[in-house]
């Protein structure tokens, strides 16, 4: 009789410990909202071979002084940042990690008088469609211009500003920015507010 004892024993500490394990992966994750910074220098063309026109410092890239026309650069906004965000659905699909991005502001700097720097938001939605903020021009005007004629002339360093759910109410995974900068011109920093799942 003294084995079965022992083997009671066993199972009732078995059962202790996975109990609250489970009891965890119900939790509601509904904190925030989470601000998310990012260097510059993690913003990256389209295709590699374009590399050889960037400068990468360590809060910032750069397009070279003797490039022609602008370059297009893609800044990623991380997920990790976002993780512990969560929805619950129904099996198969145990958990979708898809939050809303409701405020950007990036700081840059236009060298020359004889461009335009430009940027928008972009999401990657559920569907697969991408979908696009309005786009924002660098200017002497901190928050940045609508229009594109308005900061042709200016050169300097300066932010741009999206606030107020910029992307509409998509809820997403993936996120970044897409800019449009000239040569002798650069993204330093950006950072990101992300709103929590709701909890209803």
């Amino acid at each position: 009789m003294q084995p079965k004892t022992r083997l009671a024993g066993a199972i009732l500490i078995v059962t202790s410990v996975v109990a609250p394990l489970v009891g965890a992966q119900t939790y509601t994750y509904n904190i925030g909202p989470n601000y998310v910074n990012m260097s510059g220098g993690r913003c990256r063309p389209a295709v590699s071979d374009t590399e050889t026109s960037l400068i990468h410092g360590g809060v910032y890239t750069q397009v070279v002084t003797n490039y022609s026309g602008n370059q297009t650069l893609y800044c990623p906004i991380t997920r990790r940042g976002t993780s512990f965000y969560q929805n619950a659905l129904t099996a198969p699909d145990s958990v979708v990690k898809n939050v809303t991005l409701t405020d950007l502001t990036l700081r840059a700097s236009d060298g020359r008088n004889d461009g335009t720097m430009s940027c928008r938001l972009f999401a990657s939605q559920l569907n697969g469609s991408i979908a696009f903020s309005t786009t924002r021009y660098l200017c002497s005007t901190a928050g940045g211009c609508l229009n594109s004629s308005t900061g042709v002339l200016w050169t300097g360093t300066s932010t741009l500003t999206w606030s107020g759910t910029p992307l509409g109410t998509v809820s997403s995974v993936s996120w970044g920015l897409s800019c449009s900068v000239p040569a002798a011109s650069g993204l330093s920093y950006y950072e990101a507010v992300i709103t929590p799942n709701p909890t209803t």
